[in-house]
């Protein structure tokens, strides 16, 4: 919602940037099968036809750092946090495209864990109807809310609500985000961890 406020004007849709972060040969992409060229062969390929089609809304992911200095991928991951981003993506030159989770591209991303109090739970749907969906959590200070579902057990889930209401949880998640619905702040990709018997009073912001 907030990208869309951004990007439309009188009505319309304005700086669009399509990012492209891999390119394969139709056969490739139609038959899902796993590229025959190495990782900078189809990046310089993809590179060459953007400028060659003078796709001006499209352009290549940013490439942050070519080379095996550990020290270097550290710094380019901090970077990216720093700058709100999610994470980074470490690619191997020779790696080719797999259409699945592939070991010749690993995400590194933010992980933080943060203890909130659950105020609430919503009733699950479907084989989760009549019981606990996910869990309303907020920080001490009211300033960060989020509901919590992903973690959750099938045995979580069978619990009663006054199992987790008024409790401290321990929640896993990526980094803090503004809330676009409310005021305030949320979480992104928030799981459960568990509930903290040893707390009673949550984070702040």
């Amino acid at each position: 919602n907030e990208t869309s406020k951004i990007l439309r004007k009188d009505g319309k849709k304005t700086n669009i940037r399509y990012v492209v972060f891999d390119i394969l040969t139709e056969e490739e992409f139609y038959n899902a099968k796993q590229s025959k060229s190495s990782y900078f062969d189809r990046r310089s390929l993809l590179e060459n036809t953007i400028e060659k089609l003078d796709l001006q809304f499209i352009q290549p992911a940013e490439l942050l750092y070519k080379g095996n200095q550990l020290e270097m991928i550290d710094k380019c991951y901090n970077e990216a946090i720093a700058n709100g981003e999610e994470g980074i993506i470490v690619k191997t030159v020779d790696g080719p495209y797999e259409n699945k989770r592939s070991k010749f591209a690993l995400k590194i991303k933010d992980e933080n864990e943060a203890d909130l109090l659950v105020t609430d739970v919503i009733e699950g749907t479907g084989k989760y109807k009549g019981q606990i969906g996910s869990l309303i959590c907020q920080s001490s200070d009211g300033n960060v809310k989020v509901s919590v579902g992903s973690g959750l057990t099938d045995d979580d889930r069978k619990k009663q609500p006054s199992e987790f209401i008024g409790h401290i949880i321990a929640v896993k998640y990526n980094m803090i985000i503004d809330n676009a619905s409310k005021n305030g702040k949320t979480l992104f990709l928030p799981r459960f961890v568990e509930i903290r018997e040893d707390k009673d009073i949550a984070d702040t912001l």
